[in-house]
């Protein structure tokens, strides 16, 4: 004997539905990026150039570059310390390759750490201090402008206003409703550069992205720059001296399989997941949805069923025949009768 689901299986069955059809749509990704493969594009560029990083990196050893700014100058040593890739730290093993870049500290004088803020109702996004960073940097037979940049940096950005001060969890100063300003410091400066073909000598800056001449940086995420900020909080620089301990000028190969790395993986170092792996989570997903869909399926056939069985159930029975309800008044003859029975009137004596 078939019941009707109640109201807890027809919940069940609804949330069954919703994870289906949850496991179907992301079994879907699965399938698109199993075609897509990802994982394996990326390697093949990594793997190119982890190959045709040999020859480069014995041009560009045995260097011995100096970093330059007014009257003084920093030897920069070469740093052979391999670099870390987020797939390594998940395991996966990647191509190896010895590393090799330059790298040293420039001190820096002490400097006036305030920087005037606008106005709050002015548009201006961001403001840098007064004293800029320049240095030069003299490899071989060549001298290179790396450029100015500022040693103190404020971003103004918007806070939605509410019971946590999220502008001071950021290090950052409120001066005005919403309005959340954050301080920062030099703390990298790093190049990359390329040996000029007309002279094994000559070295240049050399630009990732072609038609922008900025671009000579190590910092994917900050559109190639060659500076590197470091968020400080407010009360280290407003109103006082501030000594930024050094910037670290770095000396990178354009040729370095790091720096391919960080292209290719648009600057997280993850090259994702394998194919294989993502087509078995694609058929694993797929069949729990397909599983799950069973449950609303039988639920609905439940209740389509035991509609039916009422149904038939219903049409089966005999026809009931109700007899016509007595009155309760007296009918015409009855009143009649009772007047006829014994000839007399009730008002004889």
């Amino acid at each position: 004997m078939y019941s009707e689901p109640s109201l807890v299986g027809v919940l069940v069955a609804a949330f069954a539905c919703l994870v289906a059809t949850v496991c179907l749509g992301v079994s879907l990704f699965f399938f698109k990026w199993t075609l897509q493969r990802t994982r394996e594009t990326r390697s093949l560029l990594y793997e190119a150039a982890v190959a045709a990083w040999p020859p480069a990196r014995l041009k560009f050893s045995g260097l011995a570059p100096t970093a330059r700014m007014d009257n003084l100058s920093v030897e920069l040593t070469a740093n052979a310390t391999k670099d870390s890739f987020h797939d390594e730290q998940n395991g996966i093993l990647l191509p190896t390759y010895e590393a090799l870049r330059y790298s040293g500290v420039v001190p820096v004088p002490v400097l006036p750490g305030d920087v005037q803020l606008p106005l709050p109702n002015s548009p201006v996004r961001y403001v840098d201090g007064p004293v800029a960073f320049k240095v030069e940097l003299d490899i071989d037979d060549s001298r290179l402008q790396l450029g100015s940049y500022p040693l103190v940096k404020v971003v103004r950005h918007y806070e939605s206003p509410g019971m946590y001060d999220n502008c001071a969890t950021k290090k950052g100063v409120e001066l005005s409703y919403g309005l959340c300003w954050v301080y920062s410091r030099l703390s990298k400066v790093c190049v990359q550069v390329a040996r000029l073909p007309e002279n094994n000598r000559s070295w240049g800056l050399a630009p990732r992205v072609v038609g922008r001449n900025d671009t000579f940086g190590c910092d994917f995420k900050g559109n190639w720059s060659p500076a590197t900020y470091t968020t400080v909080p407010p009360e280290e620089i407003i109103g006082r001296a501030v000594s930024t301990a050094g910037v670290i000028v770095e000396l990178r190969s354009n040729l370095d399989p790091y720096l391919v790395a960080m292209e290719t993986t648009d600057g997280s170092l993850n090259f994702g997941t394998p194919a294989y792996e993502e087509g078995v989570y694609g058929i694993v997903l797929l069949v729990i949805g397909l599983v799950l869909c069973f449950v609303p399926q039988g639920a609905f056939c439940r209740w389509a069923l035991c509609k039916l069985l009422r149904r038939r159930r219903e049409r089966g029975l005999p026809r009931k025949h109700y007899a016509p309800r007595a009155s309760s008044e007296p009918s015409a003859a009855t009143v009649g009768m009772r007047y006829a029975v014994g000839g007399d009137s009730d008002d004889e004596p």
